[in-house]
């Protein structure tokens, strides 16, 4: 998944990729996604989000940097919502 997202250097997981309908996976390999979320927080986000855990035992584990791209982050209702958004996008709209 993580190089059909175009990433090199990581693996994906928390990641929910949205395909219109008729869109058909012929080959070894999954097609690109048009509309995809993910729920990856790397070191840097972690950081931003919460400035006192920084430079701990937990947040030297988390990953410095993703490949995700940050403007597909969601979670929480922020998450739902936009689950809600692709699924009926890729509904056409149903």
């Amino acid at each position: 998944m993580a190089r059909t997202l175009g990433w090199r250097h990581h693996i994906a997981w928390d990641c929910y990729l949205y395909y219109p309908s008729g869109v058909r996976w012929d080959g070894p390999h999954m097609p690109p996604a048009p509309r995809w979320i993910h729920q990856l927080r790397d070191r840097e986000v972690w950081e931003a989000e919460r400035p006192g855990e920084t430079n701990t035992e937990w947040t030297s584990q988390i990953q410095e940097r993703t490949e995700a791209l940050s403007y597909r982050f969601r979670t929480g209702g922020g998450l739902v919502s936009a689950l809600r958004s692709a699924s009926a996008e890729c509904l056409g709209g149903r």
